[in-house]
């Protein structure tokens, strides 16, 4: 039986850029651990410079509309805990 396969490596989205050339055809698809061969980080980065990221696409006339004691309260917005004082 004759198997000819082809690799590629990259991010999703260069994989996605792909497709065309992918239709019709079995793939495998492995994820990689986020760090390079050197073991240097090569992710997106922490979970806080995801999360501020995120938000810094939030216009502001939403960030307006959230409650000011929304952190204080956030029990009270999420589950309707009474509020504190």
């Amino acid at each position: 039986m004759d198997v000819s396969y082809r690799e590629l490596e990259g991010t999703w989205e260069d994989v996605l850029l792909r497709t065309d050339e992918l239709l019709g055809h079995r793939v495998r698809v492995t994820i990689l651990d986020s760090r390079g061969t050197d073991g240097a980080a090569t992710g997106p980065g922490s979970i806080q410079d995801r999360i501020l990221a995120i938000a810094a696409d939030i216009p502001d006339e939403e960030l307006a509309r959230l409650p000011p004691d929304l952190t204080d309260n956030l029990d009270h917005y999420i589950y309707g805990s009474p509020k504190r004082q």
